[in-house]
């Protein structure tokens, strides 16, 4: 079993795999457990279905972010064939966080708003989500507990608890 970590590193960010037992680097993803990351411009990361997905807010400024999808090879680290995929017909804002649900992917915008975003492994999305209270106005964290259905949303130094429809 593997810890995926993303770091912010430059000219790109880097993907580690971490053995879950003992903490070490696991060598048999790239020579030494790292690899580059597809972007420097990484915010979140998640495990499902066998592949890596990241997500990444390119670009600077107000109107020139792009936030993209990313799906890696847990394998060999490579970004997959016909990735990334553009979110922006559907996500305005940058995102601060990617978790899943088992089967779809869903992230939190990073500033402006409580807005939730489920999308699927092909970037398309699958529905959005104002949740009203406690109003955290972005978030750069968020995970999720399929035991308890629960969404955990970070910002700053606060946590919030949602359930599957982020009530």
């Amino acid at each position: 079993t593997a810890l995926w970590v993303l770091l912010d590193a430059s000219p790109k960010d880097k993907l580690l795999k971490i053995s879950s037992s003992d903490g070490s680097l696991i060598t048999n993803f790239s020579s030494d457990g790292i690899a580059d990351a597809p972007s420097a411009d990484t915010e979140g990361i998640t495990y499902l279905g066998g592949a890596i997905y990241v997500i990444a807010n390119e670009g600077s400024g107000c109107c020139d972010s792009s936030r993209k999808l990313y799906k890696i090879n847990a394998s060999t680290g490579s970004t997959e064939s016909g990735y990334p995929k553009d979110l922006g017909n559907f996500i305005y804002n940058d995102l601060g966080g990617l978790t899943n649900d088992g089967t779809n992917l869903v992230s939190w915008t990073k500033s402006n708003s409580n807005d939730a975003k489920v999308f699927d492994t092909n970037g398309s999305e699958l529905n959005s989500y104002w949740p009203c209270c406690p109003s955290i106005n972005g978030a750069k964290g968020i995970a999720y507990h399929p035991g308890r259905e629960e969404y955990f949303v970070a910002s700053g130094s606060s946590l919030s608890t949602f359930d599957g429809s982020f009530n």
